[in-house]
């Protein structure tokens, strides 16, 4: 029930135009559930990355008090986003997205991730 859930709202926030990727990390860096609506070679290389990255991204929202720990590449922006005690959404968007929009919606995805989790 929870799984389906969770990847109803990462479903969601995955269609919106310019977001590649929709993944939920356990605070170990573990997948819990991932939505890539379109090439996944891409983002599997980003995604071992972004598993290693989880700790580090953690520790920086607590020790600073962020909202969220943002990463650019050269086409590509990685937002964490901390969505409960024990999970981390994060955002894998284009270059050119409509950031504030993008922001909005994950935001609202992470609070409800973290109704479903709790």
């Amino acid at each position: 029930m929870k799984v389906d859930k969770l990847n109803k709202e990462l479903r969601e926030l995955s269609n919106i135009p310019g977001v590649k990727a929709c993944i939920l990390y356990r605070l170990d860096g573990e997948i819990i559930q991932v939505r890539i609506p379109g090439d996944k070679n891409e983002i599997i290389k980003l995604m071992k990355w972004m598993k290693n990255q989880v700790k580090y991204v953690i520790n920086e929202i607590k020790k600073k008090n962020l909202d969220s720990v943002d990463f650019s590449f050269d086409e590509l922006q990685v937002v964490f986003y901390p969505s409960s005690q024990s999970t981390v959404l994060a955002v894998v968007t284009e270059e050119e997205a409509h950031r504030d929009l993008i922001k909005m919606e994950a935001i609202g995805t992470r609070d409800k991730v973290n109704k479903i989790i709790t």
